[in-house]
């Protein structure tokens, strides 16, 4: 993993397609973060996630908040 981004430029500098989002790799908090339940931070941090993925300079929003953003993956098959 710690060369990962050498061994794609490499690739990319000798000429062969690469796409990054096909990597299978993904982004896993290793410390999630808990919302305090019913105060309304779970929707808020809800609200904030879908605006950021409306930006179109914006390709992927990640966030340590367990629930936040959960059903994107559904939505992309």
């Amino acid at each position: 993993m710690d060369q990962f981004g050498a061994v794609r430029d490499a690739l990319a500098a000798a000429g062969f397609p690469v796409a990054a989002d096909a990597s299978g790799l993904e982004w896993i908090p290793k410390t999630p973060v808990e919302l305090p339940a019913g105060g309304g931070d779970l929707e808020a941090n809800e609200r904030l996630y879908q605006k950021l993925l409306e930006l179109t300079d914006v390709d992927a929003v990640f966030c340590s908040c367990p629930g936040v953003g959960a059903d994107d993956d559904e939505d992309e098959e």
